[in-house]
């Protein structure tokens, strides 16, 4: 069964701190939470991911002890067979479901992207990061366009920048 996460996760813990004034005790149920809902482009949840298995939550343990379908206790080895097993069998879709999610997103972006051609001489508008801010970037320029180096790769001078892009 897939799930949608309906909303990020600041705007949960947005939600939490201003109907509250006790906060902090439901950020770990909130975590728990995300990290239990199966992601839509690997088909997993993060737990799964990283445990190869389903984690036993409140609502779980509640319905295993009154339908009363306790795992049988399994030797070491047997355990550790099974496990291995989970394990590639998750990778192995989690790989399918990420290779469909990338076709998917590849088929949004091709719809409006457009292939663009400069010339040797042309002044174009590059984004760049930003310097001391990882994911903040700004369009800077125009550069002038010096040579074409492949399809969509040029090399531009930046004089006001240390490195040429």
């Amino acid at each position: 069964m897939r799930h949608k996460v309906p909303w990020s996760v600041s705007t949960r813990c947005s939600r939490i701190c201003s109907e509250s004034t006790d906060w902090h005790c439901g950020v770990s149920f909130l975590l728990f939470a995300t990290r239990k809902v199966p992601q839509e482009s690997l088909g997993f949840s993060p737990n799964e991911l990283v445990f190869a298995h389903r984690v036993r939550g409140p609502l779980r343990l509640v319905k295993e002890t009154w339908s009363s379908n306790f795992a049988e206790s399994k030797s070491l080895l047997r355990y550790v067979q099974d496990f291995k097993t989970r394990m590639s069998e998750t990778l192995k879709l989690t790989r399918e479901n990420l290779k469909q999610a990338q076709e998917t997103m590849k088929l949004w972006y091709d719809r409006k992207a457009r292939l663009r051609e400069f010339k040797v001489g042309d002044e174009v508008l590059v984004l760049l990061p930003l310097q001391g801010q990882l994911l903040a970037a700004k369009f800077s320029g125009p550069y002038p366009v010096v040579r074409r180096i492949g399809d969509t790769d040029y090399m531009l001078e930046t004089p006001d920048r240390r490195k040429k892009h």
